[in-house]
């Protein structure tokens, strides 16, 4: 949408010239302008590689007919965002023979004007780049952000789930071992008392009270 914007004013700059020389306009200024707008317009849409060698077959009409220096700032914002200097820089090309011309016919200020449109869109192309990779990194750092808060949760969910495992474990550790201090301790204990109590019962069978409470004890100790 920016570029597009910016492609838009750069349109219009270059109409401005033709609104004081309306001799001008004509069919080579028509067909300057749509070539123009097709070159423009396939500069988004291909890669630089490809889109390299319209842009440099646009500058070299430049140098055969002096309407498609009007119409070039658009094209100079695309050859901006090329990365060979060639094609970067193809632009001043027309524009010298221009300038020459201007200076044979005295006619300077079309040279100037045209000049002044294409460091414009040259200046607009570069600040445009420079906001689209202040967008790219934001993004980006928006993204990695994601990914790591992602992969934070993801570890936190598995400290969590290990800490409930050790949990876990943990009591059932604690378990066996209370298991195994009632099975070695506390039922040794309850068998020499159960054996205890049956040797009394035995030892004092004639006393029926003693004997009695005895039998109490010991059906007590086994349950």
């Amino acid at each position: 949408m920016r570029k597009l914007t910016d492609k838009l004013i750069l349109f219009f700059l270059c109409f401005l010239p033709l609104l004081w020389e309306r001799e001008a306009a004509g069919l080579p200024v028509v067909a300057a302008f749509l070539a123009a707008l097709v070159v423009s317009s396939l500069g988004n849409a291909l890669e630089g590689e490809q889109w390299k060698w319209l842009g440099a077959l646009y500058c070299l009409l430049g140098l055969w007919r002096e309407e498609f220096v009007f119409f070039l700032p658009p094209v100079v914002y695309d050859c901006a965002g090329q990365r060979r200097w060639y094609v970067r820089f193809l632009w001043a090309l027309p524009l010298c023979v221009c300038a020459h011309a201007g200076t044979e016919t005295g006619e300077l200020g079309r040279f100037l004007t045209a000049l002044l449109f294409c460091v414009t869109g040259y200046f607009l192309s570069e600040r445009t780049a420079a906001h689209e990779e202040v967008v790219d990194a934001y993004f980006q750092m928006q993204d990695s952000t994601r990914e790591q808060a992602l992969y934070l949760e993801r570890k936190n969910r598995e400290l969590m789930e290990k800490q409930d495992y050790e949990v876990r474990l943990a009591t059932l550790n604690e378990r066996n071992r209370i298991s195994r201090e009632i099975h070695d301790n506390v039922g040794h204990l309850l068998t020499r008392s159960l054996l205890l109590v049956s040797a009394m019962t035995v030892i004092h069978g004639e006393e029926e009270a003693l004997s009695g409470e005895l039998l109490q004890v010991r059906e007590t100790l086994s349950e």
